[in-house]
This record gives C-alpha cells, sequence and structure tokens, in this order.
C-alpha cells in the first residue's frame, strides 16, 4: 500500500480537530465530511476484527472526536425520534441475519459494527449538528461548494485521463473511456460515481439556484457564472445515466411546485422502493422493455440491461429461500457453480441489501434515507419549495430520490447523503413540533369566520413577522421573507 494513503486517511483524524479550532462548528462539520469525501483516497486500511479504516471511518471518528471535546452538549440534546428507528434497524439487521444463518453473535455485532461506522455515525452526525432548514440548506451548498471545487479536477481529467488519484496516491486504476472521451474519476472510486456525485451537486445547485438561496461565490455570482460551468462539467463527466436521474430530479421538484401536487416528488423518491417491491413479487414481465429498446434505439444497451436483469433473477430466487433477514455476510447469499465460481453479476446495491439483509435489511436502509423526505412531503406544501429554505430541504429530498434510483443501478455508498438525511430528520420534526403552537396558520391566517384568540405580545409580534414576510415575498424578496418566516416560527416555538 503505498505511503500516502495510511498517512491521509489517519492524518484526517487530527485534521478534523484543527478545523474545529479555527472554524465555527457547522462549518467545521461541513468541511470535514465533504473534504474527506472528495480528496480522502478510495481504498481502505485493514483492521483485524474491525472494518477496514476507509475516508468515511475518517470522517466518522474524526468529527464524533472533535464533537466530544469541543461540544459535548450537542449530544446531550439529541433526543430520540421516531425517524431513528430506520438506523436502529440498521444495527439490528446483521446480528439477527448472522444468529439465524448460524454464524454466531460475534459476527453479527462485527457486522454491525461496519454499518455503524458507514452509515449510523454520519446519520448521526447529521443529527447533532443541525438543527432547522436554514442548517440544512447550509449543508446542502457546502455539497454544491465541493462539486464546485471539483471542477478543475474533472475539467483536467476530461482531457487528460483519470491520473489525478494515481498520480497523487500511487493507486493503479485503469482509465475509463465513454462517449469518445476520457471519463473523470478524481479522488472517487470510479468515473460513474464521480457521474452521480457531480449530478447530485447540479440538482442541488439548480434548485437552490430557482429559490435564490445561494448569493456569490468567491466574489462570482452562483446563477450566472459558477452553476453554468457546474452543469457542463457535469456533462462533461460523460455518464448519460447520471444526467437523466438529474433531469428526471428537477422534472420532479418542477412539476410539484407547478402543479402544487406533493404526488411527483413523492413518485420520484419511491422508485427504488417500488421497483424493489415489483422485483421481489416477481409481478413485471420485462421482455417487451427488452424488445421494444432491441429495436428503437440499441440494441447493445438493450442486451446490457437484459443481462443486469437475468442477474437479478438468478440472486433474488437465492435471497428468496431467507426472505426476512437474508444470508449474512461472506458471500452466502452469491449463487455458484459445481466448482465454487460465482455465477452472477451484482450491479445494484438493493440486491446486495437484499441478498445479506432480507426484506428487513433493505426496508431499513431505504427507509433511512427516504423516511425524512416522506415527512417533509407531508408537512410542506409545494407552494413554500420556492423558499430559500424550505426549497433546499425539497431539494435535498430529490437527492435522496436520485440515489435510491442509483442503488438500483450501481453499488456507491454515500455517506455524504446520510449526513444529509440525518439533519433532514433533525429539521422536519422540528417543524412538527412548531406546527403544534399556533392556533392560526403562519401561511394563510387566521381561518376564514373564526373568532380571534387572545394573542400574547409573542403572538402578536410573530404576526408581524408574517406580514413581513408576505411583504418580502410579493416584492421579489425571497431571503428576507424567509429571514422573517424564521423569526416567527421561532417565537412560537419559545412559547411552546
Amino acid at each position: 500500500m503505498p505511503i500516502l494513503i495510511p498517512i491521509s486517511l489517519i492524518g484526517w483524524l487530527p485534521f478534523c480537530l484543527v478545523l474545529h479550532v479555527v472554524l465555527p462548528r457547522r462549518q467545521a462539520v461541513m468541511v470535514g465530511v465533504v473534504g474527506a469525501w472528495l480528496f480522502l483516497p478510495p481504498a481502505g486500511i485493514p483492521l483485524p476484527g474491525l472494518p477496514d479504516y476507509t475516508k468515511v471511518s475518517a470522517f466518522a471518528y474524526g468529527i464524533a472526536l472533535a464533537t466530544l471535546i469541543f461540544a459535548p452538549e450537542r449530544i446531550s440534546r439529541l433526543r430520540p425520534i421516531w425517524l431513528d428507528l430506520p438506523a436502529v434497524c440498521m444495527l439490528l439487521s446483521p446480528i439477527i441475519s448472522a444468529v439465524l444463518n448460524g454464524l454466531g453473535p460475534y459476527d453479527g455485532f462485527s457486522a454491525a459494527n461496519g454499518n455503524f461506522a458507514r452509515w449510523v455515525i454520519p446519520y448521526l452526525i447529521g443529527r447533532i449538528h443541525f438543527d432547522d432548514a436554514r442548517d440544512v440548506r447550509a449543508l446542502a451548498t457546502a455539497v454544491v461548494m465541493g462539486g464546485v471545487v471539483y471542477i478543475p479536477i474533472c475539467l483536467f481529467e476530461s482531457v487528460a485521463g483519470a491520473i489525478v488519484s494515481s498520480k497523487v496516491f500511487g493507486l493503479q486504476l485503469m482509465a475509463d473511456m465513454r462517449l469518445g472521451g476520457y471519463r473523470p474519476r478524481g479522488f472517487l472510486s470510479r468515473g460513474l460515481e464521480l457521474g452521480v456525485w457531480m449530478s447530485g451537486c447540479s440538482l442541488l445547485g439548480l434548485w437552490l439556484a430557482r429559490c435564490r438561496g445561494v448569493g456569490r461565490v468567491a466574489g462570482l455570482p452562483f446563477n450566472r457564472m459558477v452553476l453554468p460551468v457546474l452543469v457542463v462539467t457535469t456533462v462533461l463527466c460523460r455518464s448519460s445515466g447520471a444526467l437523466a436521474m438529474l433531469a428526471l430530479g428537477l422534472a420532479a421538484l418542477w412539476l410539484s411546485v407547478r402543479f402544487r401536487r406533493r404526488a411527483f416528488l413523492t413518485l420520484w423518491v419511491s422508485i427504488g422502493l417500488i421497483y424493489a417491491i415489483v422485483r421481489i413479487g416477481n409481478l413485471w414481465d420485462y421482455d417487451p422493455l427488452i424488445t421494444f429498446l432491441e429495436t428503437r434505439f440499441d440494441a447493445n444497451r438493450a442486451e446490457s440491461l437484459e443481462f443486469r436483469f437475468k442477474n437479478e433473477d438468478v440472486l433474488m430466487e437465492k435471497a428468496m429461500l431467507q426472505p426476512i433477514f437474508g444470508w449474512g455476510r461472506w458471500g452466502r447469499a452469491r449463487v455458484y457453480d459445481a466448482k465454487g465460481n460465482d455465477k452472477t453479476v451484482t450491479d445494484g446495491y438493493w440486491i446486495i441489501l437484499v441478498g445479506d439483509g432480507g426484506v428487513f435489511g433493505f426496508l431499513a436502509f431505504t427507509m433511512a434515507f427516504v423516511g425524512p423526505t416522506y415527512a417533509f412531503i407531508a408537512r410542506y406544501p409545494p407552494r413554500r419549495w420556492t423558499e430559500a429554505d424550505v426549497g433546499a430541504m425539497a431539494a435535498v429530498c430529490s437527492l435522496m430520490g436520485l440515489y435510491q434510483v442509483d442503488c438500483l443501478l450501481n453499488a456507491f455508498p454515500n455517506a455524504v447523503y446520510m449526513v444529509l438525511t440525518g439533519a433532514m430528520a433533525t429539521a422536519v420534526t422540528a417543524r412538527e413540533r412548531i406546527a403544534a403552537v399556533p392556533s392560526w396558520d403562519l401561511e394563510a391566517g387566521p381561518e376564514p369566520g373564526a373568532l380571534p384568540e387572545p394573542m400574547s405580545a409573542e403572538e402578536r409580534l410573530a404576526a408581524r413577522y408574517v406580514e413581513l414576510a408576505r411583504s418580502s415575498r410579493l416584492a421579489g424578496d425571497y431571503a428576507a421573507a424567509a429571514e422573517a418566516r424564521r423569526h416567527a416560527y421561532d417565537l412560537l416555538a419559545d412559547r411552546a
């Protein structure tokens, strides 16, 4: 292993501590999470009896240690909420699977420890350090800035080839050619993973621009100068599937706002769940689709898709022998021939989850991402999804849909998205507590014909902030409107 790999991975722990010394807490967390994901090597350090120490472990343990030292009160303030249940199930699933498959409790706890480092700690980071919609907007903006910082790397590698990781860390990775050119990779494991990441950054950036959620970046106007370069760079990543997901994610947001209907975004974030249900229940014959693609589009693509479906059929047949809690680890869910050779190719992360953890493990993983999304869709009307803060939460919901679709096609676990969903869980439940406080809706005012109840001083001041928010929104100053509405919520929350 090249020496710079363990140096950078281990060195990220003290680097997170330094970040908390020189930066405000939330900024330190955002730099620690996004920076580790984008610039640490796509490799791991083997640890006896423990999961490999990877870039996710580096930022998870580093930020957890910094929180214990510099902000322990944030941990003591954490209270369990119902949206935490999927994260708990992610810890229980491998233990139950190991015990039921005769692998023993030790193997189960070892697998649970892997899930804890890979998924649950990032989720808790989001829950602990981000409180409301404004914080979600800041975190989403940090993800977009991660994409902006990656623009020079993507442009360079699209011309010279994916060589940055090889030159810096000495990793021997094959060049990836696509659509007549090099597909950039940066410090991620594959060019396809980078394409999905940049599409996610562009999705957040485009909707934040729609909501006027980002001002200037390095002195340059984000909407007119930075964002177009980000989108063009995303196209140059040469990932047609990721670009299609970007278009669908934006369409779901736009249609929801245009027609004031939650169904479009709900359907988008549910595609992964619906597909899994259909495939597990064997409710769909894909042969007509393959025939249609062969005759109307690219025969090679149709053949590739058919190959994927047939491998899923074989793996699903094996998974359904242990449908609830799966087969556990060590490749037990794979299908082998008489000589012990693996007969299948696994592309989608979802089928890995179903095979190893069963339906229980798959649902725990999926609901950890889409649970806060469903809560947001239920509690915030689409007419508010173009406000700066609420719009950022809507964009994150669409990003979760993009990632769920990506998990159908690829197997690229992304812990940054788990930090985002943890932040969403806290923000949505904070909104739930506030929603129960006022006797009238902050957006619509008192119900027609209702007798006004005597208001306290806090309620009168909150009402004035609501009027200011309406005036600012009519004047086109959405940032001032969001700020005024936030003051109203804060006053009513304090009254509760």
